[in-house]
C-alpha cells in the first residue's frame, strides 16, 4: 500500500499520512461546492433531462432515435439522480434536434444574384 494518498485512506488506512490526504481532498471538495462548481460527477435531478426527453418525443423522435444520438445502445428509463455529464450530453442534444435552422445559410440564396433596376 502507498501511504499519503485517498485511496489508500479510502481502503482504511488511518495512519497521518493518509488521513492529511482526505482531509485535503474533502476541504477541496467543499470549497468547490461553496462557489458553486459543477463537476461531470455531480449528481443532480433528472427532472429536467426527463423534461427535455419527453419534448423530443413529442417532436417524434422515437426512443431508439435518442439512443443512437446519445451514443447508447438503449434507452433506459432515468434513475431519480443523474450525473452532470448525463445531463449535459442530454440538454446538447436537445439544444441540437431542436434548432429551426435560423442560423444555417441557405446555400442557393447565395448563388441567386439580383439585377437592381436603375
Amino acid at each position: 500500500m502507498t501511504h499519503g494518498i485517498r485511496p489508500t485512506y479510502k481502503r482504511g488506512c488511518r495512519c497521518l499520512p493518509c488521513r492529511a490526504s482526505n482531509a485535503a481532498y474533502v476541504a477541496a471538495w467543499r470549497r468547490r461546492h461553496r462557489a458553486g462548481v459543477v463537476t461531470l460527477a455531480t449528481r443532480l435531478k433528472a427532472t429536467d433531462a426527463r423534461r427535455r426527453i419527453r419534448q423530443l418525443q413529442a417532436e417524434h423522435f422515437t426512443q431508439a432515435e435518442i439512443a443512437r444520438r446519445l451514443g447508447v445502445t438503449r434507452f433506459r428509463p432515468l434513475r431519480p439522480v443523474i450525473t452532470a455529464k448525463t445531463a449535459a450530453r442530454i440538454a446538447r442534444l436537445y439544444r441540437t434536434l431542436m434548432l429551426e435552422g435560423a442560423d444555417v445559410p441557405d446555400p442557393e440564396a447565395a448563388t441567386v444574384r439580383r439585377r437592381i433596376p436603375r
